[in-house]
């Protein structure tokens, strides 16, 4: 195995440990409130680097939180000879040993303190966080060097400073420690005029603030020198994003694997002025108590085109957090969320790049730092320009921040690209609903079923979040995207993040009288109310639903009281044989109707299917003339036989339409008949008559 190969490999590895956990999980029964212990056994023929073994861990402990009580031993082995180079296999343990305890991590006791590491290149600036207890060193190195774990990782670029970890930190009550490592003995390295010995294991406590240089060991010379600063550290997001700095247009090239092939996924820039947008998530970030209730991000929108044997086109959102480790946080929370839906998907008979799909799945690409272009040398001395124009480094030059090139501080989350639902406004549904909708939203329902049943809430149900998804057996369904807000179904009001335009009412008036923000909330009501939403729209129009959700000035919506929308829909439809179902359709929005085990969407859309269309009314026997003129007659009877079967107005225009044809074959066959009738008649009596002449002339 080549070292360009080696990324892809481990990916699969990692990839297959957890499809395979999930998938045991998924089968596996067990007593309710048992303890679940799995043993899970990864092979390969080449072994792992740590990197890659710590990938694997912390995916399998992603899936594992997906599944109740669950315990895992995970064990790696060398292997030759195996068919595809890896393999994993998972096998239920039946004694509860300490070792598998060992194996599921406890809770994390409070940091005593964590504080902002600043390296400064010129006028360029990284940002690294240290936080104490630290239980190990962390080394000052660039992509090419890391060795496994967490460091101090600069662009790969950054050729001023010498490559290899020569230099590891760590923080220790507060002060920073220093230590040389045995890498490159002929390059000496000093912390403010202090030479530092690989033998002191201890390492040299070092000033808050000062510099850190190289320079060769027997002679002397000056190699390089960069400024560094340990600083207090509060809850923040990034510096403020700045205007997008797309350069020459060039797309930003990733790595992304599709049924098990590996191509590049080529990321078109922002779209001229568009900035990025601000983002909270529910993860315990970084504070000087160790606690903080959200992680803010900043993220770009855009897409990207895969060039493999199919050139597919890409939903991409790039993040940009404080910290790498910010990042790491960011990237293991939107990996749980993946795996949740994966979890769901995988029920309905998808996978995670063939549908179908309760929710469009999501891929965590890495942004970039295995780059294998030609990368610009970059010395200490260079701009913030020519910075932004390195390959590795155009991710900062979107955000607008060109002098902070930090690749690990990125996480690219891609999708694939859908087609957006566009929903029919109500002059479409001014007669009927439209019920044609109803065998579409059946998946869609059933899709949201399975993911409440696997203890899974979407949070974030709503009109602009379903598009249309092509299906294997030809025409489309509907499926959910937008999944960033994926959680558990019962979480604490603080980690909501929803859209208040469509919740329902229960978990609003909650959230406002919640003042600590600890109270757990059941989220399957949260998203039945999104999807009654979702229905109502397409059957009775978007607009008449985008008006029952818009604010008034005292922040109450119309929808908020439950008479609103049976009153609105009987205006629309007032017809008394709409009556039932305007009855079962404004169901879901009456008080405490969607709590609880007993509603679930395919059998509410069931019922507003069994109803189908009322009766037609009983037509008078006698019926004034409406239509005159020489083809009246077939007039009444268009209109009789499209009124036979009462519809929606969009079903009745092509019935109309049929209908029309229909008559208009059977007066072109008529009239054609009379002319073929009347072209032959007339020769033939001009014929006998010049017969009869002739015979009377004799």
């Amino acid at each position: 195995m080549t070292e360009r190969d080696r990324p892809r490999f481990e990916e699969q590895v990692r990839a297959a440990a957890g499809g395979e956990l999930r998938r045991h999980l998924a089968s596996a029964s067990a007593p309710a409130g048992a303890k679940v212990l799995v043993r899970v056994l990864v092979r390969t023929e080449t072994p792992l680097t740590p990197q890659a073994i710590e990938a694997v861990r912390e995916t399998l402990e992603e899936v594992r939180a997906g599944f109740g009580d669950v315990v895992t031993q995970v064990y790696f082995e060398v292997t030759p000879g195996l068919p595809d180079g890896y393999d994993v296999r998972c096998e239920p343990v039946t004694n509860a040993g300490a070792a598998a305890e060992a194996e599921r991590p406890g809770p994390r006791g409070p940091l005593v303190r964590q504080r902002l590491l600043t390296f400064a290149f010129g006028g360029l600036r990284f940002d690294y966080l240290l936080a104490e207890p630290a239980d190990r060193w962390l080394p000052l190195q660039r992509p090419a060097d890391r060795r496994g774990g967490i460091g101090f990782v600069l662009p790969q670029s950054m050729a001023a400073v010498p490559s290899g970890p020569l230099l590891s930190l760590r923080m220790v009550d507060g002060e920073l420690m220093a230590r040389r490592t045995w890498e490159r003995p002929e390059i000496a390295v000093l912390v403010n005029d202090a030479l530092l010995h690989p033998n002191l294991e201890t390492g040299l406590a070092v000033a808050p603030r000062g510099w850190i240089g190289y320079q060769l060991a027997d002679t002397g010379q000056a190699l390089s020198r960069l400024e560094y600063e340990l600083a207090d550290w509060a809850p923040a997001s990034p510096t403020q994003a700045g205007t997008p700095d797309t350069g020459d247009g060039s797309a930003h090239e990733v790595w992304l694997t599709v049924d098990n092939e590996t191509h590049p996924l080529r990321i078109a820039p922002p779209e001229p002025g568009n900035r990025a947008a601000e983002r909270r998530f529910p993860i315990q970030s970084a504070s000087p108590d160790g606690h903080s209730p959200h992680l803010d991000v900043q993220v770009l929108y855009t897409r990207g085109q895969w060039r493999g044997p199919r050139e597919d086109q890409w939903h991409v959102k790039v993040y940009r957090c404080a910290t790498p480790q910010h990042a790491d946080q960011l990237r293991r929370y939107l990996r749980t969320q993946a795996a949740l839906v994966d979890t769901a998907n995988a029920a309905v008979g998808g996978t995670g790049q063939a549908p179908p799909w309760a929710v469009a799945p999501v891929t965590l690409v890495q942004p970039g730092a295995d780059y294998r272009g030609e990368l610009r040398r970059t010395e200490l001395a260079v701009t913030d320009r020519d910075v932004s124009d390195d390959p590795e480094n155009r991710l900062s030059a979107w955000f607008g921040v060109p002098e902070q090139p930090q690749p690990h501080c990125y996480v690219i989350a891609v999708s694939p690209m859908l087609r957006k639902v566009g929903w029919a406004d109500s002059s479409l549904r001014r007669v009927a609903p439209g019920l044609e909708q109803l065998d579409d939203l059946v998946s869609l329902a059933q899709g949201l079923d399975r993911l409440h049943e696997l203890g899974i809430a979407h949070c974030d149900v709503k009109p602009e979040n379903v598009c249309r998804n092509q299906r294997d057996s030809g025409g489309t369904g509907y499926v959910l995207i937008d999944s960033d807000a994926v959680c558990r179904t019962v979480e604490r009001l603080v980690d909501l993040r929803l859209t208040p335009t469509y919740a329902a009412p229960r978990i609003m008036s909650q959230w406002r009288r919640s003042y600590d923000g600890q109270t757990p909330a059941d989220l399957r009501e949260h998203d039945r109310f999104g999807f009654a939403l979702v229905v109502l729209g397409a059957l009775a129009g978007s607009d008449r639903v985008a008006f029952l959700v818009q604010d008034d000035e005292d922040g109450r919506r119309p929808i908020d009281q439950p008479t609103v929308v049976t009153d609105a829909i009987r205006t629309w439809w007032p017809d008394p044989r709409w009556a039932r179902f305007t009855e079962v359709l404004a169901a879901p929005f009456q008080y405490d109707a969607l709590v609880g085990d007993q509603w679930s969407a395919v059998g509410w859309l069931r019922e507003l299917d069994a109803l189908g269309v009322p009766a037609p009314e009983p037509v008078a026997e006698q019926v004034a003339p409406v239509f005159a003129g020489e083809y009246a007659g077939h007039l009444h009877r268009i209109r009789a036989e499209v009124r036979s079967t009462p519809r929606g107005l969009n079903a009745w225009v092509p019935a109309v339409l049929e209908r029309v044809a229909a008559h208009q074959d059977e007066i072109a066959h008529r009239e054609f008949r009379r002319v073929v009738w009347l072209a032959g008649a007339l020769p033939l009596l001009v014929a006998v008559v010049v017969l009869i002449g002739v015979v009377a002339g004799r």
